[in-house]
């Protein structure tokens, strides 16, 4: 153990137990020895349970709990377990031994469930009356009474089974039932029952069960008599010789004409009545047959034969007949069927009456026009019946079958299926008028002011133009124009194009606040403590300390909390380009670095940089990678300063020594002896001139100069702490923390929460008093803190304050230039063109070989990630970068998970939101729905498949444009998946005219201009060519001959452009890949260089007027967004960029 050289001691106590020794030398250290068992490491926790056998645990109630190790290191009590408890009536196993509720008083569980119950013999249950009931368990655990049973009662007579033994009324002295039942009775001879005048009775239950006597039968007479009626029941009437007739008055049917006659034509019999004397009267009323037949309907001579004359074509009057006047075929076919002729009083037939004629063909499963075919038109077959169709309620009007339709409304069609129309489809009914030159309300008025909506935000929502929309009156031809000054006032009425009124206000909206007021202090970048990257205001810091410059003028800012290094370029954007919160990483990518407490930063006239991270000395290391050169070797160094002539220097605040750092490779480290030295001497700031160490020291509250061997003079202050300005020798300093030269030679220094100048021999404070936050002049500014400070090219005065999470500047002089725009990296390889396949945050992510750029509606950036085979997303909101869709090289449908690409290049979201790729190596064009399912939409015409489709955008109808890079052809794919050769003969050339005779020669992207123009760009023509909505190709830009030169569109020279997008100025901005700019052709049709010099080492920055310094290699997508910032993507550089507007 460790008793050479220690004296064995007895392991014990928290001390001893964990200082990691083996103190009493049995070869077991700390917590392995078993005297330290009760002892414990303060913060760890463990399970417990009692002092209960162990393997209760997890039966019935009982579980474990865990103990924690407190600060005392011994255990604490065990929290949260559950130990065995007696059993009680719960339905749960209180006791752990596996059972639930096994007391014997426990007869059920849960309380309130219920079950039936039944007292009565089993037997008898559910026959007759008997039932069972109910019983509920109660919260004891016993049943309740059962509730609701019938059980077997004594027999009664009363039509039911009372004893349940499935007989009912077995009484003997039960006749019938119920009371009042009644049947047919018949107390004479069984013989005469329905004989005659016999006729049976009815009787009723009484309630005693038995019957009464039977009412209202009719017994047989003893004799008949003459009165027409079976008296005596035997069958026989009248059987008396006397009788002829019976009834009197009784009639019967009589005929004396000549025999054959009788009911024939108009031949009728007559009547004869019986008389009272029971005789027969003479036959009256019959009618013989007449000497002569009449046209009358009638068979006047009674020989069978009506109206035998020629004249007479029907009779009677009124007579019937089926009829039909169809087409010949259509009777009985369907609907169709016959109707019905009446005679009429002339003895002609009348019209048809009733008949079902063909009709026009309706959708009800029914052969209406009787052809023999169901809902189809003339000719065609089943279901082929279509009709228009307009479900608006205005914009179209139905008139004789056809509908007039104003504006964009439109009729659809329905199609017939199974008896129903379907969903008019087609049709296009009246909309929310918008600003898009239609007639959208379909009213006859396009674009009319009162009626518009979707008005959009104008361009800049910073500040407090965030909300300003464009006033209809900027809706000109069919689109909006951008906002004017006047719409932003009438939002903002301070808003001004320059922010120059020191008003402590953002009147231009661009983030910052007075920032071209002179003698004001700015609010360049910062707003409230956290870690966001974005413009102005909108960014937040943690700690914002030192500031350093690159030789662009981005600012570099450490952020001590957040452990970052920030940049901020000239337009005002805040970037984090180093640090990682993960603190498992050390050297590496500059954002997977890990500093644990940034202090410095310096720049060299090469832009590399020196950073100071605790005791460390830490290099950037082009073109993406962070070293660390060596650990300090002394502690506590406070700063760094880096001259052009005096090289990289270090300082150490507590011993007041200042280092030499002589290698790139921190190695070499040499000490610069000052002399005479103060005997507290204490560098807290410190900056430099060409020659000279200028060195703050706030224990002799003074301000040395030292040489570069380390001669010290006093170079300001008494030597008495305070804040009095005056002469160098009299001045007082408190509380030095950074200083900076101005080009004319006059040094800012931080003092406490004042900016002081020193120039001309005088000491003056130029802002600040009392820590606090205030804007305004240089005399009314308040600052908290603040700790870092530089010059800028127009010698005013940056400032880190501190305490107030800003990045602010003293406007000494007006700035003299200023950027039009400014680049910076969005993500992939910061710095370099590192490339690979990685997600996170935004400056991590690695791309490879990404080609193009879309936004979908939410306002989420979509790469194209061509060599990696996937679609990247951006989330803006959250700066990370995922995979949207796709894994790995192959062609594979299904969902966004397992689906295949082979190389993505391009893609564009419709109205639905449904994503459309064009894979050029899967020579397909592959659709993404909402619900991430990949199918393959279209491979190309039916004449012709795709080969190596490079491009792709889409119209307001959802139609989509294809380039067929290999075939030289703009495609046409409606909404279904239909594709046509839009444009392009199919043979390589530059053939202006008709759009399908003309020729084009790999053409590469393609855009919708605001003239509603198709734009393409041809990498091999060198050109961009235009497609108007007439369909007329021309040359819109290019000679077909590659170079660079700017000019009128005509004479101007590309090479190899790519990426097409439209500013909202209607400008068109070209990705000049081989010339490595972006050029810009205007709405007159000249041609600039907006920015890029030709070389191929990405770099961002600002962008000026006539002044190019921003790089770009290769580029080739371009995107615009509603905002107008531009982003382009970077093939050989592996990055997404954006550059922003002033």
């Amino acid at each position: 153990g460790d008793c050479k050289p220690l004296v064995p001691t007895k392991e014990s106590g928290k001390e001893l137990c964990q200082d990691g020794l083996d103190n009493d030398c049995d070869g077991k250290t700390d917590l392995g020895d078993p005297e330290c068992k009760d002892i414990c490491n303060p913060g760890k926790f463990e399970p417990c349970f009692g002092n209960e056998d162990k393997t209760l645990q997890g039966i019935g109630i009982c579980k474990q709990g865990l103990r924690y190790c407190r600060e005392d290191a011994t255990w604490g009590a065990c929290e949260g377990q559950q130990l065995p408890q007696q059993e009680v009536c719960d339905g749960q196993d209180n006791d752990c031994n596996g059972k639930v509720d096994e007391l014997d008083e426990c007869k059920c569980w849960p309380p309130t469930s219920k079950e039936t119950c039944y007292s009565g013999d089993s037997a008898t249950k559910g026959k007759g009356v008997c039932v069972a009931g109910q019983r509920i368990c109660l919260s004891n655990g016993q049943w309740s009474a059962c509730e609701g049973e019938i059980t077997p009662q004594k027999e009664d007579c009363n039509g039911k089974d009372d004893d349940c033994n499935g007989q009912v009324d077995e009484l003997g002295e039960c006749q019938c039932w119920p009371p009042l039942t009644k049947e047919t009775c018949y107390t004479g001879d069984s013989a005469t029952k329905g004989k005659g005048e016999c006729r049976a009775g009815e009787r009723t239950c009484q309630l005693d069960g038995t019957w009464g006597s039977c009412e209202g039968q009719q017994l047989p007479q003893a004799k008949d008599i003459c009165n027409g009626k079976d008296d005596d029941c035997n069958g026989s009437i009248d059987d008396n010789s006397q009788c002829e007739c019976w009834p009197p008055y009784k009639q019967e049917p009589c005929y004396t004409g000549p025999k054959g006659t009788q009911s024939k034509g108009i031949c009728r019999a007559g009547v004869r009545s019986c008389q009272l004397d029971g005789t027969w009267t003479t036959c009256e009323g019959e009618i013989h047959p007449q000497a002569k037949e009449t046209c009358n309907g009638k068979d006047d001579n009674c020989d069978g034969k009506v109206d035998e004359l020629d004249e007479c074509k029907c009779w009677p009057p009124q007579q019937t007949q089926p009829c039909y006047t169809g087409p010949k075929g259509t009777q009985s076919q369907g609907p169709c069927a016959s109707g019905t002729q009446s005679c009429q009083a002339n003895g002609t037939w009348g019209a048809c009456i009733g008949q079902q004629l063909p009709q026009a063909e309706e959708c009800n499963l029914k052969d209406d026009d009787c052809d023999g075919q169901i809902d189809n038109t003339s000719g065609g077959s089943l279901n082929s019946l279509t009709r228009s169709c307009y479900s608006g309620q205005s914009g179209c009007t139905l008139q004789n079958g056809k509908y007039t339709c104003l504006g964009a409304c439109k009729a659809g069609t329905q199609q017939c299926f199974n008896g129903n129309w379907s969903a008019c489809q087609g049709e296009s009914v009246t909309q929310a008028e918008e600003c898009n030159g239609k007639d959208d309300d379909c009213d006859g008025v396009i674009d009319e002011d009162a009626d518009l909506i979707n008005a959009p935000s104008c361009l800049n929502q910073r500040g407090d133009c965030k909300g300003a929309t464009t006033p209809a009156r900027l809706c000109q031809n069919g689109r909006w124009l951008p906002c004017d000054d006047n719409a932003y006032k009438a939002h903002f009425s301070a808003y001004s194009t320059k922010d120059e009124s020191c008003d402590q206000k953002d009147n231009n909206c661009n983030g910052q606040i007075d920032e071209y007021a002179v003698n004001c202090v700015a609010i360049l970048a910062g707003s409230r403590i956290g870690a966001v990257d974005e413009k102005g205001t909108a960014a937040q810091f943690g700690r914002p300390e030192k500031l350093a410059k690159d030789t662009a003028g981005r600012v570099y800012i450490i952020d001590a909390s957040n452990k970052q290094l920030r940049r901020m370029d000239q337009c005002g954007n805040v970037e984090t380009i180093s640090g990682n919160t993960n603190p498992n990483t050390n050297d590496g990518l500059i954002m997977d670095v890990y500093y644990n407490d940034l202090k410095d930063v310096v720049l060299e006239k090469t832009d590399d940089y020196l950073l100071l991270d605790g005791a460390k000395f830490r290099r950037f290391v082009s073109p993406d990678n962070i070293s660390t050169l060596q650990e300090a070797n002394y502690t506590s160094m406070s700063g760094l300063l880096y001259n052009q002539t005096l090289g990289f220097y270090a300082r150490q605040a507590q011993t007041g020594r200042i280092f030499n750092i002589q290698a790139s490779d921190g190695k070499q480290i040499k000490e610069i002896h000052i002399a005479p030295k103060p005997s507290s001497f204490s560098p807290d700031a410190w900056t430099s001139d060409t020659t000279h160490f200028y060195i703050a020291d706030n224990q002799s509250a003074k301000i040395y100069k030292v040489t570069s061997s380390g001669v010290l003079t006093t170079f300001a202050g008494s030597g008495t702490k305070g804040y009095l300005d005056g002469a160098y020798a009299q001045a007082r300093f408190s509380d030095m923390k950074a200083m900076a030269f101005d080009s004319k030679g006059q040094l800012y220094i931080i003092d406490g929460h004042r900016i002081r100048r020193l120039s001309n021999g005088q000491v003056t404070t130029v802002s600040g008093s009392t820590e606090g936050f205030a804007m305004g002049s240089l005399s009314a500014a308040k600052f908290s803190s603040p700790s870092g400070i530089l010059v800028d090219a127009d010698d005013n005065v940056l400032i880190a304050d501190t305490g107030n999470v800003r990045l602010r500047r003293l406007n000494i002089t007006s700035p003299t230039v200023q950027p039009v725009a400014c680049v910076l990296t969005l993500a992939g390889s910061l710095r370099g063109s590192q490339s690979g396949l990685r997600n996170g945050p935004q400056q991590q992510a690695l791309f490879r070989r990404p080609r193009n750029v879309t936004l979908d509606k939410n306002g989420h950036l979509y790469v194209t990630d061509t060599a990696n085979a996937q679609v990247r997303k951006l989330d803006i909101s959250r700066g990370l970068v995922t995979t949207f869709a796709g894994s790995r090289f192959g062609i594979r449908d299904g969902d966004v998970s397992i689906a295949l690409f082979r190389a993505p290049i391009d893609g564009v979201f419709d109205s639905k939101g449904n994503y459309f790729l064009v894979d050029i190596e899967g020579h397909a064009v592959r659709k993404i729905d909402t619900k991430g399912n990949v199918t393959t939409f279209s491979k190309g015409t039916t004449k012709q498949t795709f080969a190596f489709p490079t491009g792709i955008t889409i119209d307001q109808d959802d139609n989509l444009y294809v380039i067929d890079n290999n075939h030289h052809k703009i495609i046409h794919i409606t909404p279904s998946g239909i594709a046509t050769t839009f444009a392009g003969s199919g043979g390589r050339g530059m053939i202006n005219g008709p759009k399908l005779s003309a020729q084009f020669a790999t053409p590469e992207h393609i855009t919708f201009g605001p003239d509603g123009s198709l734009y393409i760009s041809e990498t091999g023509n060198h050109s961009i060519r235009k497609i108007d909505p007439s369909g007329k190709v021309t040359t819109f830009a290019g000679t077909g001959n590659p170079g660079y030169k700017d000019g009128p569109a005509q004479s101007a020279q590309f090479n190899h452009p790519r990426g097409l997008a439209f500013d909202h100025k209607g400008n068109l901005f070209v990705a000049d890949a081989f010339n490595h700019r972006i050029r810009k052709i205007d709405s007159s049709g000249n041609v600039t260089t907006f920015a890029g010099t030709g070389n191929t080492t990405a770099k961002d920055g600002p962008i000026y007027a006539n002044q190019q310094n921003i790089q770009f290699h290769r580029p080739s997508g371009l995107l615009f967004d509603k905002q107008g910032q531009l982003y382009l993507v970077e093939e050989f550089t592996n990055k997404l960029r954006k550059i922003t507007f002033e």
